[in-house]
């Protein structure tokens, strides 16, 4: 985790929206991770097995989650460019830079057509971790698909994800786009008429799970045994993302 928030330093994950300040992918990536770890609490891991077995599996499931939760924005990453101070090419994600550094926001067009995020996701797992989930097969079939831009071979973890996609306002939920107005039509006036509406989260379930995320994100930075003062800063209040 470390790791991945030095090599991505303050950019934002989107050109505009919730997450498009100075950190956005940094705090995105986090908000999401505690989100959907406190989602898959909720159900025993992996399904439709003995019971002996989800207790015996339990917490390498819940690592899973984790890992796949931690990589889910990783392609955000394709739409941006930087360049060190000395002119080098630096691509966000790929390493952490060190000299100050500028970026910008590819064109639609210039966006990298080849999925980098497999390469990015592989430098950052663990030895140890790679080698303990390999003793369940199913769950390194199912961290695999989904590193490779695929469906999880446990269609409940690809809920989850979507589901605390949702919470956070993610870029990569695409928006509802509301059915155009009907022309007005006369109707009589003994029916009722209950125009179709969008369920949301009332605010203060919102609110709760942001307060929730928070205090999740502290215990997990605690877990990994590093906090924000580790967090590498190259020059930051020098960068410019106005990359030309």
């Amino acid at each position: 985790m470390k790791q991945l928030l030095g090599s991505v330093q303050q950019v934002p994950a989107a050109p505009e929206g919730d997450w498009s300040g100075r950190g956005g992918f940094a705090d995105l990536t986090m908000q999401f991770t505690t989100c959907a770890v406190r989602l898959a609490k909720g159900h025993l891991l992996p399904p439709s097995v003995a019971p002996e077995m989800q207790a015996a599996q339990s917490v390498l499931w819940q690592t899973v989650v984790f890992w796949a939760a931690l990589f889910y924005h990783l392609p955000l990453l394709r739409q941006l460019e930087g360049e060190l101070e000395d002119g080098h090419y630096w691509q966000p994600g790929v390493c952490i830079p060190d000299k100050p550094f500028r970026f910008r926001f590819r064109a639609p067009e210039n966006v990298l057509p080849v999925p980098q995020e497999l390469l990015l996701a592989a430098r950052l797992l663990p030895e140890e971790f790679i080698r303990w989930v390999m003793t369940v097969p199913e769950a390194w079939r199912c961290l695999m698909l989904h590193m490779n831009g695929n469906p999880s071979s446990l269609s409940l973890i690809d809920a989850l994800l979507q589901e605390a996609a949702e919470w956070v306002h993610s870029p990569l939920v695409k928006p509802v786009i509301s059915p155009p107005p009907v022309a007005e039509t006369d109707f009589d006036s003994e029916i009722d008429v209950v125009p179709e509406t969008t369920s949301i989260p009332p605010a203060n379930e919102m609110k709760s799970l942001y307060q929730s995320a928070s205090d999740d994100t502290q215990t997990l930075l605690s877990l990994f045994q590093f906090n924000n003062e580790a967090l590498p800063s190259i020059g930051m209040n020098k960068n410019d993302n106005d990359l030309k």
